[in-house]
């Protein structure tokens, strides 16, 4: 006989039984769909990585591909800088070719690229046509690279005489045209240059295209003109002659020495090695005159001269850089009038002109601004001045004190 409940027991077993297996079918079939979806995801991100890698190396090529055809817009500085380097090696390689001194050679953008000095010029500009070269002078065994390039409207090298000289007037303050030079009048005068970081005045630009430069302050050191025993006079009053005079020699060890010298009196640093390689050999004009005299254009100055890198300025260009029409005397008090030359901070500086009317006497410029004459045996400040050549290159600036003109 059958026991119902046991009929019952094992139903319920069954079924459960059943329950479990199904569950159990199920978790494995979620198992594997996880599996399968995380196998899919794997595989999907390693080929978009390897997407990303072609990619990047595909751009690489393609960059490294324009690189070497697609010529680079080099800035214009950048492409005479090339050019000077490449001049610099080609001599280096051809010392015979150098000029000698007071010469100057050169040699073209084309003739140092067709010598794998530098590539063609179209290879850092593509657009301009651009022209080069590259003079090399000979500043009295100092050479001097002077990159020239013309891009036609684009770009053209100037020498800071052309664009200093690009603005004349006709009236007030300013450059102006005088016989064969260009001279600065006024006290408000864009005139300012940065040499090595110290400041420089333009007092003139030459007959042939020299830039005279004044100091803009005193180099710190007061000195005498000349202290010798003047025979004249009885006692050391110096001796009126710029040629033999203690000053010439001070001046002359100044700009020989270096700001690593120990010597306080020569520790300067307006003249260091690129600055000295500028400098020019010019006539140093140290004739004499009068107090009354009139004249202002050199003439008694330049009737003797000596040749020399650095001096002082003439008593001519002193009273020159003044507007005042009352400064027709050049010891005249009119003349510190409208004269940017006037510094006020100095007690006195001298001038390289020395008096006619004895052999102590030498002109400086007092602290109201005016000329006067005084024993050569006195102490003033010094304010150098040189002259740079017609190849000096301009790279910035307006002439203002905030933005003075900067050279290449």
């Amino acid at each position: 006989m059958i026991d119902p409940k046991n009929n019952n027991n094992n139903d319920i077993k069954d079924a459960l039984l059943e329950d479990e297996m199904q569950y159990n079918e199920e978790v494995r079939f979620d198992n594997n769909s996880s599996n399968n979806n995380g196998s899919d995801i794997k595989q999907l991100m390693r080929k978009l990585l390897l997407v990303v890698i072609l990619c990047v190396v595909v751009l690489v090529i393609i960059l490294l591909i324009s690189s070497l055809v697609v010529p680079k817009n080099r800035s214009y500085s950048d492409i005479e800088s090339i050019m000077k380097e490449a001049a610099i090696k080609y001599y280096k390689d051809n010392e015979n070719m150098l000029p000698r001194k007071g010469n100057s050679n050169e040699v073209s953008a084309q003739k140092l690229a067709e010598l794998d000095y530098m590539k063609d010029l179209d290879k850092y500009r593509s657009s301009d046509g651009c022209n080069g070269k590259v003079v090399v002078y000979n500043n009295d065994g100092k050479f001097v690279y002077t990159p020239y390039l013309d891009c036609g409207s684009d770009y053209t090298t100037m020498e800071l005489y052309k664009k200093v000289t690009s603005n004349v007037v006709t009236g007030g303050n300013g450059l102006y045209k005088i016989g064969n030079e260009y001279v600065f009048k006024g006290d408000e005068v864009n005139n300012f240059v940065n040499i090595n970081g110290n400041l420089w005045r333009i007092v003139k630009i030459t007959s042939n295209n020299q830039v005279v430069l004044i100091y803009n302050d005193s180099i710190g050191i007061s000195s005498v003109w000349d202290n010798r025993f003047n025979s004249e006079k009885k006692y050391k009053a110096g001796i009126n002659r710029f040629d033999i005079s203690r000053i010439y020699s001070r001046l002359n060890d100044i700009f020989k020495s270096n700001e690593d010298s120990n010597n306080y009196e020569t520790k300067v640093g307006i003249f260091n090695k690129e600055t000295r390689k500028y400098a020019l050999n010019y006539k140093l004009c140290i004739g004499s005159r009068g107090k009354n005299t009139t004249q202002k254009d050199n003439s008694l100055e330049c009737s003797n001269t000596i040749d020399g890198k650095i001096g002082l300025l003439t008593l001519s260009d002193y009273a020159n850089a003044s507007l005042d029409t009352n400064c027709n005397i050049v010891t005249n008090k009119a003349c510190q009038n409208y004269n940017y030359l006037v510094n006020k901070d100095l007690s006195g500086w001298w001038l390289m002109t020395a008096s006619n009317e004895n052999t102590s006497g030498v002109y400086y410029v007092n602290q109201s601004g005016y000329a006067e004459v005084t024993d050569a045996s006195n102490s003033k400040a010094l304010r150098p001045v040189v002259h740079i050549g017609s190849n000096v290159m301009y790279k910035s600036g307006k002439g203002t004190l905030e933005k003075p003109y900067i050279l290449k």
